[in-house]
């Protein structure tokens, strides 16, 4: 397990790894609430493309912060 964590940091950053599981608890709690509550597939579909549009923008922030911290280190 520790070896996959390494491999996920080194791939993504500690922040990009932080993003995609935010990303993957929004989506499961999205769909799991969608399914609950709306169980119409136009739903479960528009939860996706929001989840995603929020990963998206987090994942953004998190590039720009890590280009940011290399600019400081040069």
């Amino acid at each position: 397990m520790k070896t996959a964590w390494k491999a996920l940091v080194q791939t993504f950053g500690k922040t990009g790894v932080i993003a995609i599981t935010l990303f993957i608890l929004l989506l499961l709690s999205t769909l799991i609430y969608g399914a609950i509550y709306f169980p119409d597939w136009k739903t479960i579909i528009a939860i996706v493309l929001f989840s995603l549009i929020v990963f998206l923008m987090i994942w953004d922030i998190v590039r720009n912060e890590q280009q940011d911290k290399k600019k400081t280190i040069k």
